[in-house]
């Protein structure tokens, strides 16, 4: 299975937004992305989508990675 990368995740978080077996699992790999040195200032784009459902996912991804999310 081909990994995506954290720009992928974004995209597909973005594109997906209604699909709870799409955001689960996007927003899990990401977090992980996240903890293998992607830019966390990238979850800007969740963030102010404007969709409530993927602000509430920028903010538990920016609580789990806790003050690595300060980098």
């Amino acid at each position: 299975m081909q990994t995506q990368t954290g720009d992928d995740l974004i995209q597909r978080l973005l594109t997906h937004a209604a699909d709870d077996a799409v955001v689960g699992p996007a927003s899990n790999d990401l977090l992980d992305e996240f903890w293998a040195g992607y830019p966390v200032t990238n979850l800007v784009r969740l963030l102010h989508s404007g969709d409530d459902k993927l602000i509430r996912t920028g903010a538990w991804l920016l609580s789990e990675l806790g003050s690595s999310a300060a980098r």
